[in-house]
């Protein structure tokens, strides 16, 4: 079966910035409303999903990590976080959160608001200020087996991927930069 590259994966191939990205399943992570967890990595790397997450954040040099605005969400980012500081004390103790991506944000619902304004209030500048807003478009587009970008570029959801792509790229340029 096709399986439709991440909506934000499209844009970062193109990216000037050297990456390499890998990705983690929602297996084997505490809760599916963190959906893909993408992994920062220069040097090449691959990525083993029979792999338990914390051995396979273990080669990052950064984490950033899509966040869905529902509360249940909360709880998995947490345990996420648990992970993340495991392996900085045994395995990377470079590793960082390279940023909180705030997906399937509807500017109705106040719960939606009340998870990117706690989000915000704990991650300070790690959360993207590009919030990814709850599509129709963005959820169709897998059942078609295409990339968002591909089924619908002109929809909000799209745009806003192509918009958080230019500031992950401009975020990791700055890195990689203080870096050196």
């Amino acid at each position: 079966p096709l399986r439709p590259t991440p909506p934000l994966l499209s844009p970062l191939q193109a990216s000037p910035v050297p990456l390499t990205l890998l990705l983690l399943p929602p297996a084997g992570l505490p809760n599916m409303a963190l959906g893909r967890v993408i992994v920062f990595q220069h040097g090449l790397g691959a990525l083993d999903y029979a792999v338990p997450a914390g051995m396979q954040l273990a080669p990052g040099d950064a984490v950033m990590v899509p966040l869905q605005c529902e509360f249940f969400a909360l709880e998995g980012l947490s345990q996420l976080m648990r992970t993340v500081d495991l392996v900085r004390g045994s395995l990377n103790p470079t590793l960082e959160i390279q940023g909180v991506v705030l997906t399937m944000y509807d500017k109705r619902n106040s719960l939606s608001e009340q998870v990117a304004l706690d989000v915000r209030s704990h991650f300070g500048d790690k959360v993207y200020e590009t919030v990814i807003p709850r599509n129709v478009r963005v959820s169709e587009a897998p059942s078609f087996g295409k990339p968002v970008l591909i089924y619908d570029l002109k929809c909000a959801g799209s745009q806003a991927y192509l918009k958080l792509a230019k500031e992950v790229v401009a975020r990791e340029r700055a890195r990689q930069t203080q870096a050196a």
